[in-house]
């Protein structure tokens, strides 16, 4: 039922039976099974509900996009076949990239780097444009170095998102040889770019025509460059020591680019006296070796980075004799392509199976909230049994196995389409892991876990799901800029690209930490679950919004608005009357128009498509038609301020100012937006005329209906 937050029903789905896009259970029994699992539990009888097709590409539209489907998208919508070219239609969107940078900054977490010192030493080995990161040098200033490191540490995300926008092999984010820069990197690299160093020109990036040289004294040196690996933000957010040797990376790298998990592998020694007294125990204890001979290879494709400054290239550079030899698997890297290991690593790792099972898994992470199920052997992060030969454990297993298989196909046809990401994000999308509703056939058991609607959205997604939803985020109590400085853009002012107004809610840190964290070094990791303190925020912020959009809407025309295309601000459910004496006559037409367009809100906000008379249409009539029963009470006895009309319960609740248009300067270093017009004659409305009173009371019933259906769980999780 909407109206309560409360944490998504995990889907479930009888291994090897099909979710379709249908809606039909028979099509469910009868159609060929849409995962490789092969496996059907005999303990298990449920049956998963789909998603429609509409609704599955709503969900889609809205994460990857940042927007409703377009009626056009919509009506397209056939089969699965036609919702497979949709979501591949949306990774088109400039939007997409958005979510793509948003993904890949979770697993890098470059935009973390510390822009006080880190960004000095990135340009003392450089020797160039000192303004932008040494706090001595003539013309610096902090804006100017915030600005440099800012664009550092979205420097691996660019790289990515131009990868896909230029449709090449998504291995090229770890063996390009190419920079991608923007006015700021290019400075302190050292490299031409065609637009000058500004502000407005951060999101000017481009590929460098020549490479950099790094400064060591009076001599220049080649910087060993490989996509992401050699990147200065990666460098520095995954740092080395003269004792871990660049183990840290190498087990970064092998779990996120290869899908292994070193500690999950072998049961972690207990037996200190096994390696104690061992002579370079991680290469001859078999309690290190199982590890280190895994990690430390792939440590060595890190070699010629000089282990003290972490960014400095050193030619000539030896390793570590005692370790093993650098290498991936069976493959030992060559003596000659120790002048630029990390080449050599970027392209093992981007030509290794392992490294599309592991972009299978980023993409399901980023798409679904949670990571794939762990093996059955270490315990699931699901709650399997510890006991391997109880029901839950084998059930536990059959949906392990089948989601193994899922992302085995999945990465096969990664692969196949010459690795072309967007093939794993259509994957993703008609998965039963996506297309599974939260409605349950039977007892849900453990062989159907991960499956079913329930992704908490991050901050940022929420803010675009607001955006295309509601269309403002510009709460009343952040006030737009006029000019973000390097500080608020990295906090996701202009994370659209183009609007600062519709990133308000992330440039304060506290409200993104109260809605999730995530890219923040205050609170870096994402929040899985709705948390109390989470929904006191979101209630207010609901509370907020309602007031803020309700009236405005009907400012503008049918045509244009959001949310109310069906019903006026005079659209009453019953006739007016002067004393509370008097019955209340009911106005079936206007009820019929309310109700229509509760069920254009239950779509729009919840991607829920109710039929008329529904129960959930009756819950929603029923709290509007309550709401206006007692404003009305309340107007008659005077307790609305008979005297001056029935005014809007806080003047923040009018619309006074046009949401819709650009903000103006207010002369103070911010922005407005600029007002509306004032009506012409008192109590009749024109349309892009503020709305200042509720004669009809129905401003404040639909105000308390949009909170009801925001601060519903299917609002806060995709």
């Amino acid at each position: 039922m909407a109206g309560s937050l409360r944490p998504p029903i995990v889907g479930a789905l009888m291994v090897g039976v099909v979710v379709s896009c249908t809606g039909s259970t028979s099509a469910l029994q009868d159609g060929a099974a849409s995962m490789d699992a092969g496996v059907k539990s005999p303990e298990n009888s449920e049956i998963v509900v789909p998603l429609s097709l509409r609704a599955a590409f709503r969900r889609a539209s809205v994460l990857l996009a940042g927007r409703l489907p377009r009626a056009d998208e919509l009506v397209a919508l056939k089969d699965n076949a036609s919702l497979e070219e949709a979501v591949r239609k949306l990774c088109e969107d400039e939007e997409f990239y958005l979510w793509l940078h948003d993904t890949w900054n979770d697993v890098l977490r470059t935009q973390l780097v510390d822009a006080g010192t880190d960004i000095q030493g990135i340009g003392n080995e450089y020797g160039r444009a000192p303004a932008y990161y040494d706090p001595g040098a003539t013309g610096t200033s902090t804006e100017k170095r915030d600005w440099a490191m800012l664009s550092f540490g979205e420097e691996p995300l660019r790289l990515i998102a131009q990868v896909v926008r230029e449709g090449r092999p998504f291995g090229e984010i770890l063996t390009s040889a190419r920079l991608l820069v923007n006015p700021y990197t290019a400075a302190v690299y050292g490299l031409p770019h065609s637009a000058p160093i500004a502000p407005e020109n951060y999101e000017k990036w481009e590929w460098a025509s020549v490479k950099p040289m790094q400064r060591m004294g009076t001599r220049e040196v080649p910087v060993p460059h490989s996509g992401i690996l050699a990147s200065p933000s990666f460098l520095l957010q995954w740092p080395t020591s003269l004792t871990n040797r660049s183990r840290k990376r190498a087990d970064f790298v092998l779990r996120n680019f290869l899908a292994t998990d070193i500690l999950g592998l072998i049961n972690r020694p207990t037996d200190v006296a096994a390696f104690v007294d061992v002579e370079n125990a991680p290469r001859t204890a078999p309690a290190c070796a199982a590890c280190h001979n895994i990690l430390d290879p792939v440590a060595g494709g890190f070699q010629g980075l000089d282990e003290k400054v972490m960014t400095r290239a050193v030619a000539n550079d030896a390793w570590h004799p005692e370790m093993a030899a650098a290498g991936l698997g069976s493959a030992v890297m060559p003596v000659s392509a120790r002048s630029n290991a990390v080449a050599w690593l970027g392209q093992a790792i981007a030509t290794d199976k392992r490294f599309a099972l592991a972009m299978t898994r980023v993409i399901y992470t980023g798409l679904l909230g949670e990571e794939p199920l762990g093996p059955p052997a270490t315990g699931s992060n699901r709650g399997a049994s510890d006991d391997a030969n109880s029901k839950t454990a084998r059930e536990y297993t059959l949906a392990y196995d089948a989601q193994q298989a899922w992302i085995s196909a999945a990465a096969e046809a990664f692969l196949a389409r010459n690795q072309d990401l967007r093939e794993l994000v259509v994957r993703v999308v008609t998965s039963p892991y996506f297309l599974a509703s939260s409605m349950v056939v039977g007892t849900a058991s453990a062989s159907n876990d991960a499956l079913g609607v329930g992704r908490l959205l991050t901050p940022e997604m929420l803010v675009r799901k607001l955006r295309s939803t509601i269309g403002s985020t510009d709460f009343y109590w952040i006030r737009p800029i006029l000019e973000p400085t390097a500080s608020q853009v990295g906090a996701g002012w202009v994370a659209s690209r183009s609007d600062p107004r519709s990133q308000a809610m992330l440039g304060d840190f506290q409200w993104r930490n109260l809605l999730g964290g995530g890219a923040s070094a205050q609170a870096p990791d994402r929040s899985r679950d709705v948390s109390t303190t989470m929904f006191a925020a979101w209630e207010y912020i609901a509370l907020r919004v309602s007031c803020n959009v309700t009236a405005f809407d009907f400012t503008v025309s049918k045509a244009e608005r959001r949310l109310f295309p069906l019903v006026e601000v005079s659209t009453r459910p019953y006739s007016a009357r002067t004393n509370t004496a008097m019955p209340r006559v009911a106005m079936p037409a206007n009820i019929e128009a309310i109700k229509a367009n509760i069920r254009e809100l239950h779509w729009r906000l919840l991607g829920e498509e109710l039929s008329p008379d529904s129960d959930e249409e009756r819950r929603t009539f029923a709290l509007f038609d309550e709401t206006w029963k007692e404003q009305e009470m309340a107007s008659l006895s005077g307790g609305l301020g008979a005297a001056n009309g029935p005014k809007l319960f806080h003047y923040k609740c009018a619309a006074g100012r046009d949401l819709n248009a650009a903000p103006v300067s207010d002369g103070l270093g911010g922005r407005v937006f600029p007002s509306l017009p004032s009506r012409a004659v008192t109590g009749v409305y024109g349309e892009g005329q503020s709305i200042s009173d509720d004669p009809d009371f129905t401003l404040r019933a639909w105000q308390t209906v949009i909170t009801y259906l925001m601060t519903d769980y299917r609002f806060l999780y995709e």
